[in-house]
């Protein structure tokens, strides 16, 4: 069973939102000055540790499943033991090949570039090599997710800008470390206001306690993929696996608003005030369906037994959004997920046809729909036929 990536999102560092803050906002005056107002009680400052995995897909594409399921896994136990170990805590659910530390303002800067230097010294067989952003600055921490354009451009530096094995800080981190001697900075002469960092001590004797980083997966698949690291069959493993968790379903996915240029607080309430309303929307679209969902941040995905109830909750989208001014992208893709059952009722998700239907929702023209070309053709759905180009696939899809 191909899988591109676990869910193979380019998620928001974000849990839940506020919805008394989203309510505040929309029910005044919504100036910068109010907006900074309302958002004073979430503000925090601190550096944050951003890692990807840069080659994901091509990694993926060549393993069963177990096996991407540990690469991934691996490099992410050990980022959350050194992390934790050094005075971080984890960010929001570690999606795909995603993970997010914070650490308070008092952390020392030096402390925490020797525990990300080591998370790299700790590399071995089965584990998958990661990139990593360290920045410092300014967030908003809501329902355990952080906002803002500090919290933006230390994610998108991390995902699009990092090699494997590479580490790279932001100037403004490097000013905070007390023996910056100590480590050897380069310039990156593509990404203005970073550093490469080319060496520097680690922490060699760091234990790695506490590896149970907050996995978009259920106890059960945690502890199998302990077992397979601890060399048992991995066919077996699998086997249990599907019986367990694989559906066959159709996934619908609801992107709004993309982080955009404006970084100030009133830009962040308004595209968190249509976050809220992607979210409500879609506890409604499944209400007492029983029907495997998720939100977070700006995604909301809804995984539907039938293709005619997913097209049928797509074509209430649009006109149910735009009453409160909210713009959306959708994706429809059919085939295979995994479906793990999590707290609040909600699901995480894992597959092809997930990540299908994100790239189809990237394609997506503003307030439209993309669906898998089969799948529209099997619902009588006509459209412009149109082809999605996503981690060196062609995907023959239809702008319905």
């Amino acid at each position: 069973m191909p899988i591109p990536a676990l869910l193979d999102l380019s998620e928001d560092v974000a849990a839940g939102i506020p919805i008394g803050l989203a309510r505040a906002w929309a029910a005044g005056d919504r100036s910068e000055e109010r907006a900074r107002e309302l958002l004073a009680p979430y503000r925090v400052t601190g550096t944050l540790v951003r890692s990807d995995t840069p080659g994901l897909a091509e990694i993926t594409e060549q393993v069963p499943l177990t096996e991407a399921l540990t690469l991934v896994s691996r490099p992410k136990e050990v980022l959350h033991a050194l992390g934790k170990l050094a005075g971080g805590k984890a960010v929001g659910r570690w999606v795909a090949d995603n993970a997010v530390m914070f650490f308070e303002q008092d952390v020392s800067a030096d402390r925490i570039l020797c525990a990300m230097l080591e998370v790299h010294r700790r590399h071995g067989a089965g584990m998958a090599r990661v990139g990593l952003a360290i920045g410092c600055g300014e967030f908003y921490s809501l329902k355990g997710g952080l906002y803002g354009g500090d919290a933006d451009a230390i994610c998108l530096t991390g995902e699009e800008h990092t090699a494997p094995g590479e580490t790279v800080v932001s100037t403004d981190f490097a000013k905070r470390l007390r023996s910056a001697s100590a480590f050897g900075l380069s310039t990156r002469e593509d990404l203005p206001g970073w550093l490469r960092v080319d060496g520097g001590p680690g922490w060699p004797q760091a234990p790695l306690d506490d590896r149970d980083y907050p996995a978009p997966y259920d106890d059960g698949l945690r502890q199998r993929l302990r077992e397979l690291q601890e060399g048992r069959d991995a066919e077996e493993v699998l086997a249990e696996i599907e019986v367990s968790y694989l559906q066959e379903r159709t996934v619908l996915i609801i992107e709004g608003e993309r982080a955009v240029r404006d970084r100030s607080a009133a830009g962040l309430l308004e595209r968190l005030h249509g976050y809220v309303a992607i979210h409500r929307l879609v506890r409604f679209l499944v209400a007492d369906g029983g029907v495997p969902y998720k939100v977070a941040g700006r995604f909301g995905i809804i995984a539907y037994p039938t293709a005619k109830e997913a097209l049928a909750a797509s074509r209430s989208v649009v006109p149910a959004l735009g009453r409160r001014g909210v713009k959306v992208r959708m994706g429809l893709a059919r085939g295979e997920v995994l479906v793990f059952s999590m707290e609040h009722g909600q699901s995480e998700f894992a597959g092809e046809a997930i990540a299908l239907a994100a790239r189809l929702a990237e394609a997506s023209p503003e307030n439209g729909l993309v669906v898998e070309r089969a799948l529209a053709e099997d619902l009588g759905v006509d459209g412009e036929a149109t082809v999605v180009h996503a981690s060196g696939v062609s995907l023959d899809a239809v702008r319905a």
